[in-house]
């Protein structure tokens, strides 16, 4: 059993720490029926809440990604322009788990915000165009349907 049920691969903007705030949130506090075949207590790997302060932050991650059975990547043009963002990518993708990211989108269109690596998958949310007051009550539909793709259905 891996230590993380997803990571969350985002950029350090403020909108995009919000909405893997509101993300990891209501993946690890959101109830499920009974029969799901996800833990009833799920941990999420984001950054900003479980890293300590480290001499070797790139090991840190590393790791996270290789205890995580899941990848949701935060979507952007500025997403795909980070070197961090695409290595997170390309560490799951060589783990073989490449099956098991979830790109959600930000903003920009899928072609500029979706890395090559995974362009063929599909996007598992869409949180483009959302007002910033408004990405509370957004998020939840997102959280439904990450959730379902992680527990198969």
């Amino acid at each position: 059993m891996s230590r993380y049920l997803a990571f969350i691969s985002y950029r350090h903007h403020d909108r995009d720490q919000r909405i893997s705030a509101l993300l990891r949130r209501g993946l690890e506090g959101c109830r499920l029926p009974e029969n799901t075949p996800l833990p009833k207590k799920r941990r999420v790997f984001r950054d900003t809440d479980e890293l300590p302060t480290s001499a070797d932050l790139g090991e840190d991650i590393s790791s996270a990604l290789r205890e995580s059975e899941w990848l949701i990547a935060l979507c952007s043009p500025e997403y795909v322009e980070s070197k961090w963002c695409m290595r997170e990518i390309r560490l799951f993708v060589e783990a073989g788990k490449k099956d098991r990211i979830l790109p959600v989108l930000v903003s920009g269109d899928p072609e500029t915000s979706i890395p090559p690596e995974i362009r063929d998958l599909p996007a598992a949310g869409d949180l483009r165009g959302v007002p910033g007051r408004s990405l509370r009550h957004a998020a939840d539909p997102v959280v439904f349907s990450l959730l379902a793709k992680m527990a198969g259905t």
